[in-house]
């Protein structure tokens, strides 16, 4: 495997060394799973990552983090910490897994062994804690407090061994030296303590009495001795020992606390550690310096060549990756020609970390010079040498102090997530971390030097609010933290920042300038402002009583929150998507765009081999689910989204795109476009649509938002489309039982009392009129059963939607009726012909009912007059037929009952045919009224107007 770079994650110095080692543990589970998992681009790159972080954080702790197979036969990692704890070779330990076990104390290795020989018999029950004493081959004696985990992979099986080796030599030594000096009160150096139950001083020896004269007369109320009780009374038994650290006027003790109970006392044993926190900390500071640093790192092969190097040194060196892989060691480093490299590698194979100063030479032929530092290791199955290359021209030209300063502050700032700048009195800048320049649009930091507010890409409101808290707090000379504010930055993004600013002071406390620092919470504000949409759109959804009302508030709400000029919202009807709710298109874009399915010359819609519905354009993409993720204007969930639609089309064909796109939205100048998915599994209910003409409207933040809204709308969308359907159930159940019950049992009734008379009378003129009677009747009723027939197919879907010429259909009823004695029928079409809509061969019944329904409700000698219109409703088309008469009319508090089911006039009919005209125009997504022929006078005739989408043939 070759060598792959270690991460930088400036946070990881900030942790908890706790935290740090589960994190190595985790990392190197991970690792295992990864390489098990088989060797595609996208676990390789993930080990590869894993594997940098790993590295990076196990070779920079003090304690040896091991891991060997499940069976102990190979060793899999131990980190470089084992030459330092146990003082002897790393080599050895990959050569033979149980080494380590050579340098444990022969009087300890019990312990150790019998965890080795429970995970090889198969015990994988727990974690592992031992303390034994390691032997060093110098003679020193180390205690080592080790743990040890089994590691399991995702199936619960465990194939890896791992731990944490701690060297706890000093807690021993201290513990020795509480024992020790246990007996000798009087001449400890540190203060030794007796109090009571009570909290009472007892007895303190003479270093207690003089380091803290007060000790007697504070007791327990003392810093030494607070909160030492294990609980007042009787202590929990002889010998329980207690131990802790504490301070006192910054001095820090380790206190061994003895419970006493014989004597009711509790002995207290002082150790003045001060100088170890002390060191502790700086160790610490060191830690966190060592992890952050950046230098130029070189892994080297046995014969010199090149096998991997990190960004800082093809930034130092100005060449490509590609170029330096290709090259010897003596290529950028003229001290090291081959022969000389070949008699080094020995001396390296010892293992010892070795410092050195040395040359490279640039691309540009620039000679600088570098400290270097390099260890030798095994990676795999190679042997490598590492070096870390450190640039140290500035060193050369400066003295020691002043570099080493400089190197460390840089480094801390450079890694740091956050903006760094300090400004002078005036609020004049002094310098910046390289977070700060690049957000300010600056190639260096040093450029920022005697710039002010107003140089910067700030807003100018935006320059003198910084300006105006920088000499507030300066004046009050008091720092403010948490100050969220806005910032323009170089590339014209506006983000939301956390400010944090203190006043800095020089050697005589004055207060000189300011030092700031920020973070961008542009993300957390994201999520905020998400959350409070996602309540506000819940609520509008809840709120909403029916489907219309939840895509009319829906529309609404999507065009106001996102801002975009058009929002439409399509939803099935039958095999198309329709607009349901359009809101900012213009007539024209509505008409060309309403429909979506495909169809052949005869307007029959065409279907793919499952027998769906094939729809055009993007809009068919995404309601099908067809798209392509590996496409940027597809999301992982199948929306369609672009900042330029010009742009699009220029650069994707419709191969790319998957479809034969209309293109219309384009050529209405939308260059911001995006369709987002209503499916509920696999349920397509619909497409959202937003347009706006800006280029560059969305991001793809903006557009995930949108889709989870999406999902919410589409539950609640099918809920009520549901609910709609079981409602339209009944009402057809109810239907069909008052008909049978009621309407045909009358017609019965009619016809059987016309039949009894016709029989008891002779045979005359008039006979044959009762029995013309019954035969009139039972035609009404089988109409009527025809139309509950019609009535039915058209609830299960059973007639399929087609182009039909509204001017055919009108001029085939007035053929039909043409004949009708003492009426006039008149069909004006004007000037219109080829007037199609969708609709089906039940669209002649429509306007057969309504005529027929004036020829029954009028006198002789009427006229009844059918025309033809085209009128627009919200800018789309529509054909408007009215079917109007001179008859007696229908009063204002019958025109809306006349279309219910079981409406009865005076006149004859049995009030179906209305409730089926307006049954099947619904159907065809149009409307059915009636109204008086003139205004304000229903005496003076009616008429029935219908008007029916228009579409293009």
């Amino acid at each position: 495997m070759s060598p792959t770079p270690a991460s930088t994650n400036p946070s990881d110095a900030q942790k908890p060394r706790s935290e740090l080692l589960a994190e190595l543990q985790e990392l190197r589970a991970q690792n295992a799973v990864l390489k098990d998992a088989g060797a595609n681009k996208g676990n390789a790159e993930a080990l590869r990552e894993s594997e940098e972080k790993f590295r990076e954080m196990a070779e920079n702790i003090g304690e040896v983090f091991f891991s060997f197979t499940r069976d102990w036969k190979h060793t899999i990692y131990v980190s470089p910490a084992y030459e330092h704890i146990w003082g002897r070779p790393l080599e050895e330990v990959y050569g033979n897994p149980m080494a380590w076990l050579e340098g444990v104390h022969p009087d300890d290795r019990e312990l150790p062994l019998a965890v080795v020989n429970r995970y090889i018999a198969g015990d994988f029950s727990g974690i592992d804690t031992v303390e034994f004493r390691v032997l060093r081959p110098d003679g020193t004696v180390r205690w080592i407090l080790a743990r040890t985990y089994p590691v399991r992979n995702d199936g619960g099986e465990m194939y890896r061994i791992t731990g944490i080796a701690e060297d706890i030599t000093e807690r021993k030594l201290a513990e020795e030296k509480v024992a020790h000096v246990a007996s000798f009160p009087e001449l400890n150096p540190n203060p030794v303590i007796e109090v009571d139950y009570a909290g009472n001083v007892t007895y303190s020896n003479p270093s207690a009495d003089r380091i803290y004269p007060d000790l007697r007369a504070s007791g327990d109320h003392h810093a030494l001795l607070r909160d030492i009780t294990f609980g007042r009374g009787a202590g929990p038994g002889a010998g329980s020992l207690l131990v802790r650290d504490v301070e006192v006027n910054g001095r820090f003790y380790l206190e061994s606390i003895i419970d006493m109970p014989e004597r009711k006392v509790r002995r207290i044993y002082c150790i003045d550690i001060t100088e170890r926190k002390r060191a502790e900390e700086a160790l610490k500071l060191t830690q966190f310096v060592v992890d952050n640093f950046r230098d130029s790192s070189i892994w080297l092969t046995r014969d010199g060549r090149i096998a991997y190097v990190n960004q800082e040194t093809c930034r130092g060196l100005g060449y490509s990756r590609e170029e330096l892989l290709s090259m010897h060691i003596s290529d950028i480093d003229p001290d090291y020609p081959p022969e000389k490299f070949r008699e080094l590698w020995p001396e390296k194979q010892k293992g010892d970390y070795t410092h050195f100063e040395s040359r490279h030479v640039a691309k540009d032929g620039r000679t600088f010079p570098v400290e270097v530092t390099s260890t030798y290791t095994i990676y795999g199955d190679n042997e490598y040498l590492i070096t870390f290359d450190r640039d140290i021209t500035e060193r050369k030209r400066t003295e020691e102090a002043l570099r080493s300063s400089q190197s460390m502050l840089k480094s801390v700032m450079g890694n740091v997530p956050l903006g760094i700048f300090w400004k002078d009195r005036s609020s004049t800048y002094l310098g910046c971390n390289e977070v700060f320049a690049k957000a300010v649009g600056l190639s260096s930091t040093e450029e920022i030097v005697g710039k002010t507010d107003y140089d910067l890409p700030w807003l100018p409101e935006e320059a003198d609010s910084f300006r105006d808290y920088d000499f507030r707090i300066m004046e009050n000379d008091e720092a403010e933290y948490h100050i969220v504010e806005q910032q323009r930055e170089a590339d014209g993004k506006i983000s939301w920042v956390e400010t944090n600013k203190v006043p800095l002071h020089d050697a005589w406390g004055k207060v000189v300038g300011i030092l700031g620092t920020y973070e961008d919470i542009t993300e957390r504000k994201r999520t905020e402002k998400e959350r409070e949409i996602t309540v506000e759109f819940l609520s509008l959804v809840n709120q909403a009583r029916s489907t219309q009302e939840l895509i009319w508030k829906t529309a609404s709400f999507f065009q106001k929150t996102s801002g975009c000029e058009a929002v439409g919202i399509r939803l099935r009807e039958e095999d198309d998507y329709p607009y349901y709710e359009a809101r900012g298109f213009r007539p024209e874009f509505i008409r060309k765009e309403n429909l979506l399915c495909t169809r052949d010359a005869q307007g029959h819609v065409l279907r793919d081999k499952d027998g769906f519905p094939m729809l055009d354009c993007m809009c068919g993409n995404v309601i099908t689910g067809r798209f392509d993720p590996a496409m940027p204007f597809f999301t992982a969930k199948g929306s369609f989204w672009t900042n330029s639609t010009t742009e699009l089309l220029a650069t994707t064909t419709e191969k790319h795109r998957l479809a034969k796109t209309r293109n219309v939205c384009n050529t209405e100048g939308y260059e911001s476009f995006a369709l987002i998915s209503l499916r509920v599994g696999e349920e397509r209910l619909g497409v959202l649509q937003l347009n706006d003409r800006r280029k560059g409207y969305f991001t793809l933040d903006q557009i995930q938002m949108w889709e989870r809204l999406a999902d919410y709308l589409a539950v609640a969308l099918a809920k009520f489309q549901a609910d709609e359907a079981l409602k339209n159930a009944k009402t057809q159940a109810e239907l069909y039982l008052d008909l049978m019950g009621h309407d045909i049992n009358n017609l019965h009734q009619i016809a059987l009392g016309y039949l009894e008379l016709a029989r008891e009378m002779p045979a005359s003129e008039g006979r044959d009129e009762f029995l013309d009677k019954p035969v009139e009747v039972l035609q009404r009723s089988a109409q009527l059963i025809q139309n509950v027939r019609k009535l039915q197919k058209l609830r299960e879907g059973g007639f399929t939607p087609e182009m039909i010429d509204v001017c055919n259909i009108l001029a085939d009823v007035q053929s039909e009726y043409r004949a009708e004695p003492g009426k006039t029928i008149r069909v004006n079409l004007g000037d219109h012909e080829k007037c199609f809509v969708s609709a089906n061969g039940l669209l002649h019944d429509v306007f057969a009912n309504l005529v027929d329904n004036a020829v029954k409700h009028t006198d002789d000698g009427t006229d009844i007059t059918v025309s033809l219109d085209v009128m627009r409703d919200r800018g789309r088309p529509y054909y408007k037929v009215a079917v109007e008469d001179n008859g007696p009319g229908i009063p204002d508090d019958s025109k809306e009952m006349i279309f219910n089911r079981l409406h009865k006039g005076t006149a004859k009919g049995m009030g179906l045919g209305l409730y089926l005209v307006k049954s099947l125009v619904e159907s065809y997504h149009g409307k059915v009224w009636v109204e008086d022929r003139v205004q304000g006078d229903h005496t003076k005739g009616a008429r029935f107007v219908v008007i029916l989408p228009a579409v293009e043939k």
